[in-house]
Order: structure tokens, then C-alpha cells, then sequence
């Protein structure tokens, strides 16, 4: 049996605070302002690391990274993209990493920026992950109808599956563990 690892209280103020900057930042992503909301996300990820919340900043810089590199802020988008592997790997998320690295790499290809490629492969590209196809459910699992942290509307189909069991709110980037039917 594990237990959940102790973390430091979020005030009201600060998880409004959150909440209002990352409505931001999917308000900067539907108006196709990404560089922006890629800064908002980054910054939410190292405040996210700042109160212990560590997968919850490894999906931020993730999110961050896909955001700068649509923006074309490289260097920054190279950076969320190295602290968002850092992360999965050290919680030991491989199937997460391994997605990741796969879908990062494609995203940097199609845009040009080949130094990122370079600089990613040799730092990360040596780890031994599957491919991310193999980490996709084998079937469709169930999901609450709900996201219990912010109450967006889930479905297997449109959710981003972090593992086999594990999916991530479109809207907050709350883990959602699937339900048994």
C-alpha cells in the first residue's frame, strides 16, 4: 500500500489564481496566441514544482512546450521540452515520456526547428522507452463524466490518454484515472 506524499496546502487565493491563468491560456490558445500561453503555462509549471505538485507541472511544461514551439519561440520551447522529460522521467512516467518524446519530436520536425531535434535526441533519445503507440489503452475505458477538479466534460474518445489507465483534463490538466464500469 502507498500513501499520497504530504504537500503544502494551495490557498483559495492562490488555486483561483491558477485557475483564472490557465482559463488564459486556453482563452490565448483559441485565439492562436500560443507564444503567450506557452509563457502563462511555463510560468504555472515551475509554480506547480514550486508547491510540490510535480506531475501536475510535467503536463504544464508539456502543454508549454507544444504552445512556444506553435509560436515559434524555439529556445524556449526546447526548454519546456527538456524540463517536461526531466520530470517524467524522474516520477519514472516512461509511457508518459515515451509519448512525449515521440509526439515533441514530430511537432519540432514539422516546424523546422531541427537544432531542438538535435539537442533532444542526443540529451533524452538514448533512453529506452516503447513506442507511444504501444502505450495507448488497448480499449475504451470509462472516464467520469466530469473532470472532479474543474468540472469540464470528459470522454474517453477527446481526452490526451497518458498511459494505459491514465488521462488528462483538456481544460485543467487534472490526471483522471479511468473507472471501473
Amino acid at each position: 500500500m502507498t500513501f499520497r506524499s504530504f504537500r503544502r496546502p494551495v490557498s483559495h487565493n492562490d488555486s483561483s489564481a491558477a485557475e483564472g491563468a490557465l482559463r488564459r491560456a486556453r482563452w490565448m490558445i483559441q485565439t492562436g496566441r500560443f507564444a503567450q500561453a506557452g509563457q502563462i503555462l511555463a510560468q504555472q509549471a515551475r509554480e506547480a514544482e514550486a508547491f510540490g505538485r510535480v506531475r501536475v507541472a510535467g503536463e504544464l511544461h508539456s502543454r508549454a512546450a507544444f504552445c512556444l514551439i506553435e509560436g515559434s519561440i524555439e529556445p524556449a520551447g526546447l526548454s519546456e521540452s527538456q524540463a517536461a522529460l526531466r520530470v517524467f522521467s524522474n516520477q519514472g512516467s516512461l509511457e508518459r515520456y515515451a509519448r512525449f518524446f515521440f509526439n515533441i519530436i514530430t511537432k519540432l520536425r514539422a516546424r523546422g526547428m531541427l537544432n531542438a531535434v538535435g539537442v533532444l535526441q542526443s540529451e533524452f533519445g538514448g533512453m529506452d522507452v516503447t513506442h507511444p503507440a504501444e502505450a495507448q489503452p488497448a480499449v475504451t475505458l470509462r472516464l467520469p463524466k466530469a473532470c472532479p477538479q474543474c468540472s469540464a466534460p470528459m470522454q474517453s474518445a477527446e481526452v490526451e490518454w497518458i498511459d494505459s489507465a491514465s488521462a488528462e483534463c483538456a481544460y485543467c490538466g487534472a490526471v483522471i484515472q479511468h473507472k471501473d464500469s
